[in-house]
């Protein structure tokens, strides 16, 4: 197979990857850059190789570009109803977390979808502790995590956030380096603009919740809106389109309303495997014109055909939109442009995927739309300047407000842990409250009035 030029080049950073030092990566691949193919090449690269999928249709579709090499692998999956272990192992980390003991030896671990569940306190982070792997590589194409204050939520870089494991990213294929291999998206509004003052932040603070996005629906009329733009789609020669609603009752009502439509959703009393199988593969081939879906086609769904995509879910979390768009994007015969039918306000929120890029300044990444950036490197403080100039007036008197030192004078932490006053005032210190700037400021004061930095 001929690898593309930034395939190539990407490979060059894994490989650099593996005989450095570092034990965790993260690999940026937007969708349609080949990441299945990144991953077999990555894989023929090490030896004890354990590939994980967040789902069996990722698993079976890495497992076959895989194989198409003419090299031997396993699946273990209790799903797909394979439980072999092999030099190299496609497998969803549900299976192997009960029988942890079977992959002892495993000296690598390739993530696909590393941007879930990567927190310290996950599935993942307990299975590469357990195994006292090497190396650890993720791929994602949005290698973002939504980070909670008691206020807000906001975006945060994998590699800044200190609750993700992965604290490297060692290669990044931008956008705009694949836009040739894209299908050019056209966008296409509603002419009200929605209404989402009832929208409310869940407590993970990655989407809004159930309540207000029903809430949302009724009253911008978006099961309307999504008839009329099923009707707008035919009159451009579109017959077939994947829409997204936010619960299963909508999705029941709409599908009832449409001719030829199927509901897909994760409730396997709903939808069995077998059913879902049989719409997915109905889908492909355009025998079912309309799947309207709640949460499961949004990520790994490869359907490089899809015409359309119709968005009546509002999403507070960019990783749903990037991933919901990216449905539509990949080329296929035949097909000139991807219709992109926003009804709900999120391309306004996040922008067009197509101008995103990614930034790097003082060694850590951003996000960037045009001149917009997407993610932030800590807290948005709300801490005025006047507030820091005043602790050096007071510095003796200071106490931290947090943490193990928490009602203790900076002038007393000093002589008994300099070590943890250092951490305070280092960039390893991303501050999430208005009070913990205070102190991270308060320590760097001290510091240097004793020339420690």
């Amino acid at each position: 197979m001929q690898l593309r030029k930034y395939q190539e080049d990407g490979l060059v950073s894994i490989r650099d990857f593996f005989n450095s030092s570092l034990k965790t990566g993260i690999y940026v691949s937007p969708v349609g850059t080949g990441k299945s193919i990144l991953i077999a090449e990555a894989a023929k690269m090490r030896k004890n190789v354990l590939v994980l999928q967040p789902s069996s249709e990722l698993l079976k579709q890495n497992y076959e570009k895989y194989s198409y090499y003419g090299f031997p692998a396993s699946i273990y999956s209790a799903s797909l109803k394979s439980r072999q272990v092999g030099d190299v192992t496609f497998a969803t980390i549900g299976s192997v977390m009960g029988e942890k003991d079977r992959f002892k030896g495993v000296d690598t671990i390739i993530v696909d979808e590393v941007h879930r569940g990567s927190k310290k306190d996950n599935l993942l982070s307990e299975l590469v502790s357990y195994l006292k792997v090497e190396k650890v590589l993720g791929f994602t194409a949005t290698p973002i995590m939504a980070q909670n204050t008691k206020d807000e939520s906001y975006l945060r870089m994998m590699d800044s956030y200190r609750e993700c494991i992965f604290d490297n990213i060692i290669h990044i294929t931008q956008i705009q380096e694949i836009l040739p291999f894209w299908t050019p998206i056209e966008y296409k509004f509603s002419k009200v603009q929605a209404n989402s003052s009832m929208l409310r932040l869940n407590s993970t603070g990655n989407d809004y919740t159930l309540e207000s996005l029903k809430r949302f629906y009724d009253s911008n009329s978006i099961e309307f809106k999504i008839l009329k733009s099923i009707e707008w789609l035919k009159t451009q020669g579109v017959n077939q389109s994947l829409i997204f609603v936010p619960t299963v009752e909508e999705a029941e009502s709409l599908a009832k309303q449409i001719k030829g439509a199927e509901l897909m959703c994760g409730d396997k009393k709903l939808v069995p495997d077998k059913e879902r199988v049989r719409i997915v593969e109905g889908f492909k081939s355009g025998q079912i014109k309309y799947v309207v879906n709640v949460d499961v086609l949004g990520t790994g769904f490869d359907y490089p055909a899809l015409p359309s995509v119709i968005h009546g879910r509002p999403t507070g979390s960019f990783v749903t939109f990037y991933q919901h768009i990216g449905r539509g994007v990949r080329q296929a015969k035949g097909k000139d442009k991807f219709w992109f039918l926003d009804l709900v306000g999120n391309v306004n929120k996040f922008g067009r995927i197509e101008e995103m890029r990614f930034e790097k300044e003082k060694g850590k990444w951003d996000l960037w739309v045009k001149d917009r950036k997407l993610t932030h490197r800590g807290y948005v403080s709300k801490v005025s300047t006047e507030q820091l100039s005043q602790l050096e007036d007071s510095i003796k008197y200071y106490s931290l407000s947090f943490g193990k030192y928490k009602g203790h004078k900076l002038s007393t932490i000093v002589r008994l842990d300099k070590k943890y006053l250092m951490w305070l005032s280092s960039d390893d210190f991303q501050p999430s409250t208005d009070n913990a700037i205070l102190d991270k400021r308060a320590s760097e004061i001290i510091l240097k009035q004793l020339n420690l930095i």
